[in-house]
């Protein structure tokens, strides 16, 4: 932790503001991750329009990420992500008014999300090139890529965890309803970003300028990008594994909630504890990096995650099936720092905004297709009467609701391979260098 300390310290003064900015964004992405989907479900739409909704984030999202890269060589950096601040907050403060009115029809409800999804990838496609130009040297990266990181998953944490207890709260000690409850709980955390957007604004990035229009180079940029075979691995790398996060992960507190009876309280618990704990596994990826390497550490790690699906699905046991996620969702995710560092690594500097972008466009879109068959799944089987079922002796209640998570079972480990296959071959085993106390940063 010294070593952190250290960095941070160092850091060039937009760094140490991005990532202020980054811990306040997260508040409301854990808030929405824990509430969104039960708000919508209570103001009377079903698992489909569910689907819906979080699909049309994360593909219109997807869809905007190489405009959005475009915009920010055209603007400047700095301009965009001020516009996409205010875009996101207005968005979604429409998507949580219309999700408790029933005068709204779903369409609403879509079209919000979809434009929140857009300014969100316009945010987020700008991060991990802003951590590589203000630390340059590798050192600085090893330990500033999970830093950041563990403050995003730490708002993450502070949101679903105080937004489930705040719906709570306001439910047993306000006498609110359920859908009142969720809607000012999401108000009060979406609030948060307005004091973002000031930091955004004092924020003092002078690399992220426009750069001079010259026509044609971003069409040939995006073509050599294109003919690189290592682009492709990714894509289908983030194309199978969004399909399983899809399938899975936005479903998750409908899970809890309609398998396993449990309270708000209790979700926002385990969404943030399996936050907590991945924030404070990503501190710990420098040293399997030295051992594993980069490629080598992402593999293993999210290998070892697939097990712990069968102890979500499958058991009735709440307590079971929220350290089954718990570890399952640290194991999968606290290499994503990582994953940004070979990035950041193994591509050419001009080309770390389209890779940034090209990644943010394929996820989404293999996530948005799991939510929207996902959704398709649950309502269907469920339609069918199969809402119990028996797999080798075993009853499995709420079968429509576990069926989907089986399906991840079975892309996770394909995506897996795919990684290590197409990547290792390019594994930097390096060892982590310890900056002395006195050395110029």
């Amino acid at each position: 932790m010294k070593t952190y300390a250290i960095q941070l310290t160092r850091a060039h003064p937009a760094l140490k503001g991005l990532i202020a900015i980054i811990g306040l964004w997260s508040l409301t992405q854990g808030a929405l991750m824990t509430l969104e989907a039960l708000l919508i479900k209570q103001g009377g739409r079903d698992e489909a329009v569910i689907g819906l909704v979080i699909g049309g984030f994360l593909f219109a999202g997807g869809v905007f990420s190489f405009p959005a890269a475009w915009l920010c060589r055209r603007l400047g950096r700095k301009p965009v992500m001020l516009a996409a601040s205010v875009v996101l907050l207005v968005s979604i403060v429409t998507l949580v008014l219309a999700a408790g009115t029933p005068l709204f029809g779903p369409w609403l409800l879509i079209i919000s999300s979809a434009v929140a999804g857009m300014a969100h990838t316009a945010l987020s496609i700008n991060v991990d090139p802003f951590i590589a130009d203000y630390a340059s040297r590798e050192e600085e990266r090893d330990y500033l890529f999970p830093l950041t990181n563990s403050v995003r998953i730490g708002g993450f944490v502070v949101g679903a965890m105080a937004s489930g207890a705040l719906a709570e709260g306001l439910i047993r000690f306000a006498g609110m309803g359920s859908l009142s409850s969720y809607t000012v709980s999401l108000l009060a955390f979406t609030a948060t970003n307005l004091y973002a957007i000031y930091l955004l604004a004092r924020l003092p990035d002078t690399k992220g300028t426009p750069s001079p229009y010259v026509r044609g180079v971003f069409r040939k940029n995006l073509g050599e990008l294109f003919r690189d075979r290592r682009i492709w691995v990714l894509a289908v790398y983030d194309l199978t594994v969004g399909l399983g996060s899809g399938f899975m992960i936005p479903f998750f507190p409908l899970f809890l909630k309609i398998r396993l009876l449990a309270g708000e309280t209790a979700i926002g618990f385990i969404r943030g504890l399996s936050t907590l704990v991945m924030g404070l596994s990503t501190l710990a990826t420098p040293p399997l990096v030295r051992r594993l390497g980069l490629v080598g550490t992402v593999a293993f790690c999210q290998a070892l995650s697939v097990p712990f699906i069968f102890g979500i699905a499958l058991p009735h046991q709440l307590w079971i099936v929220g350290a089954s996620f718990v570890l399952r969702d640290s194991l999968m995710n606290m290499v994503h720092p990582v994953t940004s560092n070979f990035l950041m690594t193994t591509f050419p500097e001009h080309q770390r905004i389209n890779v940034v972008s090209f990644q943010t466009a394929l996820f989404p879109l293999g996530r948005s297709l799991g939510v929207v068959v996902g959704g398709w799944l649950i309502e269907e089987i469920g339609r069918a009467g199969y809402e119990t079922a028996t797999l080798w002796g075993y009853t499995i209640e709420a079968f429509n609701y576990v069926a989907p998570f089986l399906a991840t079972a079975l892309l996770y480990p394909l995506g897996i391979a795919i990684f290590w296959l197409g990547f290792r071959h390019l594994d930097v085993r390096r060892p982590v260098r310890r900056p002395a106390l006195g050395s110029a940063g």
